[in-house]
């Protein structure tokens, strides 16, 4: 745990080991209702109070994410390796190859290999280098988590899910928030990518989902938009001590096949 004054306005906690339970009591915090916590490890109880005792609800805690923008594995442009620019969930019968990540497919749409011999028309979800998909290159970092599915819209939805080692706690005000892409059609894939089939995110504590974005942004092709989803948990939340999870997903709704996902945090605000 390192605690520092952040330039006289407030104070920089940051939790970069696992199991620690702290509380912090500055007056710091009380004259300048500002203050930053940083959690890196796992299973961290953060209690924060002004010096009168009352709880300081200007404090932000960022929650541990997995791999957050997917740049575990680093992978190759589609440019220096066509055939090895992306890693599927297929490379895995548990299909939990991407660090962190797993493969959310209610529906078993999940192929396994393409319709055509050589082709891309395969339903499948991983990540990627995204070179080449962006003008502008990935949200965060090289890669992208992607749903992509060449089943008829209204089939079934595909996309990548992680469950966290934090749990939902009482009084707390969540913010989950993902950059979610458009891609464009690469000349160098068999495979028209032109459209977007709709996404959602859903914040999850244990198997319920509390809070969603269901495809209320519209993302124009090649570009990235920010997807928030927010949740407040009373003192009689019904889901407190609950593992929070997320699910990235593509919907799946409209013509188009792949929806791409980046940068995904989760703060945590004390109440």
């Amino acid at each position: 745990i390192a605690a520092t004054n952040n330039g006289g306005y407030g104070i920089e906690l940051k939790a970069t080991s696992d199991n620690n339970s702290v509380t912090l009591v500055d007056s710091t915090l009380a004259n300048n209702g500002q203050g930053n916590l940083s959690n890196t490890g796992n299973n961290n109880s953060v209690e924060v109070f002004n010096v009168d005792g009352v709880p300081n609800s200007t404090v932000t805690v960022k929650l541990a994410i997995a791999n957050p923008s997917f740049e575990i594995p680093v992978l190759p442009t589609i440019q220096e390796s066509p055939d090895g620019y992306f890693l599927s969930v297929l490379s895995s019968p548990t299909k939990d190859t991407i660090p962190g990540w797993e493969a959310y497919d209610p529906k078993d749409l999940i192929t396994g290999i393409p319709l055509t011999p050589g082709g891309l028309d395969f339903t499948d979800a991983g990540t990627q280098n995204a070179t080449g998909f962006y003008p502008s290159g990935a949200a965060d970092g090289a890669n992208t988590g992607y749903a992509f599915i060449v089943d008829a819209p209204g089939s079934g939805v595909l996309g990548l899910t992680q469950t966290l080692t934090d749990e939902l706690t009482a009084n707390t005000r969540y913010t989950l928030q993902v950059d979610v892409g458009n891609p464009v059609t690469n000349p160098a894939l068999p495979i028209d990518l032109t459209g977007f089939p709709g996404y959602r995110v859903e914040l999850l504590a244990g198997d319920c989902v509390i809070a969603t974005d269901n495809n209320s942004l519209s993302i124009a092709e090649g570009a990235f938009g920010v997807s928030t989803v927010t949740y407040t948990a009373s003192a009689k939340d019904p889901f407190l001590g609950q593992e929070l999870g997320i699910r990235l997903i593509n919907l799946n709704a409209a013509p188009g096949v792949s929806v791409d996902f980046d940068n995904v945090r989760l703060t945590a605000q004390l109440l």
